[in-house]
């Protein structure tokens, strides 16, 4: 029983990395898009944050936990990408709510110095039926939904994948 519990979470781990880099998030139904473009989220500070606030900019829309390894990669590449185009592109961390706590969450955004827009992405990725992280929802500069991914592809493939969503949308 000792042993099981000591590897409970690392097979849990297994399961959602490789269900992140082996699935494809499919088409999104209308609705799903209309859930996304018009869901209203709780900042963890206390804001509230939709889609819509960001009408002319590119918004990628990223689930996420504090225990993912590529979610964590791709906060790197993220904040490069804001760094370069500040004015073209912004970033909503949603947390998936699969194993972190408010109080995950919370400790990591006050440990760390991204500029993105925290926020519960729970009821959401609930609704979506989210199996895997990352999880990541672009939305064009008319609040749109354009295209979901999951997984990471890299340094230089996510770089090259959010800058051509800035200058092609």
């Amino acid at each position: 029983m000792n042993i099981l519990l000591k590897i409970l979470p690392i097979i849990l781990l297994i399961f959602l990395v490789t269900a992140a880099c082996s699935s494809s998030p499919g088409e999104l139904s209308q609705s799903q898009k209309r859930a996304i473009e018009n869901f209203e989220f709780n900042g963890w500070n206390g804001e509230t944050v939709s889609v819509s606030d960001f009408e002319g900019k590119i918004v990628v829309l990223d689930f996420w936990e504090t225990w993912c390894g590529p979610c964590l990669s791709a906060f790197t590449v993220f904040n490069r990408v804001q760094n370069e185009y500040p004015d073209e592109i912004v970033f909503i961390a949603a947390t998936a709510g699969f194993e972190d706590t408010a109080d995950d969450a919370l400790r990591f955004i006050s440990e760390t110095d991204y500029p993105f827009l925290f926020v519960d992405g729970y009821p959401l990725s609930h609704e979506l039926n989210i199996s895997g992280i990352p999880y990541k929802v672009i939305i064009n500069r008319d609040g749109r939904v354009e295209h979901a991914q999951v997984g990471f592809r890299g340094h230089d493939g996510e770089y090259e994948t959010l800058v051509g969503y800035i200058e092609n949308l």
